[in-house]
């Protein structure tokens, strides 16, 4: 078998496996390993085949998202609730590295049942609200996997990690006093409350705007028009 052919396979099981696991939901995935197995036992044949080291960085290299289940409340409806319930409204970038907090079954601490991620925010503007220090926490619905078989990137919904290369306007809402998490913020309503202001020009692409797959594209993108026009294009 060639090297070239080899890879065609790969990306064939790649897509497969892939296009499937963007459906999952996380009981699913946690309850049908096998599927993930499957993909790595064909793979690490076909790594056989060719001699091993091309297929194996191949395989071990790609990147998967999966979706979370949530059933979260939303809180706002439109842009101007989106604005109201906002205890801050900040241009930030991440800043150092990020905490990746997973959470495992009682019973069970292989068994990875749920996940977040802890961020610091440097703040450049103040848009809403006060602080009295240019560096906050933030939660991020998200956390990460990894193993032979690749990097899992699991969020909810169509959210996407903030990226420490980018600037973004976040809409964020403290946590309450009694909460674990009190002192930090989340982002409204997840990919909502976060907008990349890297875009030069608005147009309609999902993964330009920093979403996962696109099924809040609609929503999304008229809340971003609001946001490129009060704050972005300034």
């Amino acid at each position: 078998m060639t090297r070239d052919k080899a890879v065609q396979l790969i990306s064939a099981i790649d897509k497969k496996y892939v296009d499937e696991v963007l459906t999952f939901s996380q009981e699913k995935a946690a309850h049908k390993p096998h599927r993930f197995k499957w993909a790595v036992a064909a793979a690490c044949i076909i790594m056989l085949l060719i001699g091993g080291s091309a297929a194996f960085v191949l395989l071990h290299n790609r990147t998967i998202y999966g979706t979370l289940s949530s059933d979260r409340l939303k809180l706002a409806s439109s842009y101007a609730q989106l604005k109201n319930v906002s205890d801050l409204i900040v241009l930030a970038r991440p800043k150092g590295e990020k905490e990746n907090i997973l959470i495992t079954a009682p019973n069970d601490k292989n068994l990875i049942i749920n996940g977040y991620t802890i961020t610091n925010l440097e703040v450049v503007e103040v848009y809403k609200g006060q602080l009295s220090d240019n560096v906050i926490k933030i939660t991020e619905e998200y956390y990460i996997v990894k193993d032979a078989s690749g990097t899992y990137i699991w969020s909810q919904e169509d959210y996407y990690p903030a990226n420490e290369d980018e600037l973004y306007v976040f809409f964020l809402k403290e946590y309450d006093r009694e909460s674990k998490y009190a002192g930090m913020y989340f982002p409204v309503d997840l990919q909502n409350g976060k907008y990349v202001t890297s875009v030069s020009a608005l147009g309609k692409e999902y993964k330009k705007l920093e979403l996962k797959d696109g099924s809040s594209l609609s929503e999304y993108y008229d809340y971003y028009k609001e946001v490129f026009a009060e704050y972005i294009s300034k």
